[in-house]
C-alpha cells in the first residue's frame, strides 16, 4: 500500500493498484519515506460503480477514494490546499476525475467557444502521457464548465472524449470529469498531474512538483 509523498517529486508515474510489474527504472517507494527525488505511484482506486458527473462530490463512488492534496509549486503546503480524486472503472477503460477548490469568489467566463484561455481564469490543469512517450495531452477544465484541450501546449488539432461538469459550492468550486482512455492509445504506464489556477492574483498549485511551469 502506497501514498503520493509530494514535496520533492518531479515525475508522477500514474498505476492502478493493485500492479503486476513495476516498469523498469522505476521502484514503489513507501509513502514515510521522502528521499530528495524518486518517480512515485499514485493508487487509483477501482470503482464498482461509475459516479455521476454532475459537478458535485457526493456520489457514492467517490466515499471510498481516497483525496490527494495539491502543494504549491514548489512542493509546500498551502491553507486550504486544493483536492483531487482519483478512479477508474474495473476494466481501467475510464479515469475518473473530481477536484475540490476554495475560493470565495470564482473567476471565469462562460464562453461559447472551446479553447478560451481558460489558464487565466480559475480552473484545473489535467495533464496525460504515456511513460516513455514524449506526447503530453492536456486538458483544462474551468469553473465555468469551459473545456480546453491540446497536445504538446497547442490547442489546435485535438478534440478529448470526455463527459466534464463544475459547480459553484459555498466555499469554492468543485469539477467532475470521466476520461476515457483508449482515445489516448498509450502504449506504456499512464503517467499523470493535475494543477490548478487561481486566478485573479496568479496562483498556482499541482499534484506534484513542477517548480513554477506546468509544461
Amino acid at each position: 500500500d502506497f501514498r503520493i509523498a509530494l514535496p520533492a517529486q518531479e515525475e508522477l508515474l500514474l498505476l492502478v493498484q493493485p500492479a503486476n510489474t513495476i516498469p523498469e527504472g522505476y521502484q514503489a517507494i513507501p509513502w514515510q519515506e521522502k528521499p530528495e527525488f524518486y518517480p512515485v505511484f499514485a493508487e487509483v482506486w477501482e470503482s464498482s460503480q461509475a459516479p455521476v458527473i454532475d459537478g458535485t462530490l457526493d456520489d457514492e463512488a467517490w466515499e471510498s477514494v481516497a483525496p490527494y492534496l495539491m502543494t504549491d509549486v514548489n512542493g509546500g503546503s498551502v491553507e486550504n490546499a486544493p483536492q483531487v480524486w482519483l478512479a477508474t472503472d474495473a476494466t481501467h477503460a475510464v479515469l475518473y476525475l473530481a477536484a475540490q477548490l476554495h475560493d470565495e469568489s470564482p473567476c471565469g467566463t462562460a464562453h461559447a467557444a472551446r479553447d478560451a484561455s481558460l489558464w487565466t481564469e480559475d480552473s484545473i490543469e489535467v495533464f496525460l502521457a504515456s511513460h516513455g512517450e514524449k506526447k503530453t495531452y492536456q486538458i483544462i477544465l474551468s469553473a465555468e464548465n469551459c473545456i480546453w484541450d491540446g497536445v504538446d501546449g497547442q490547442g489546435t488539432g485535438w478534440t478529448a472524449e470526455l463527459e466534464s461538469k463544475a459547480s459553484r459550492t459555498a466555499d469554492g468550486w468543485t469539477v467532475e470529469a470521466a476520461i476515457p482512455l483508449p482515445q489516448f492509445d498509450f502504449a506504456g504506464a499512464l503517467e499523470l498531474n493535475v494543477c490548478a489556477n487561481d486566478n485573479p492574483g496568479d496562483h498556482h498549485f499541482n499534484l506534484f512538483v513542477t517548480r513554477g511551469s506546468f509544461h
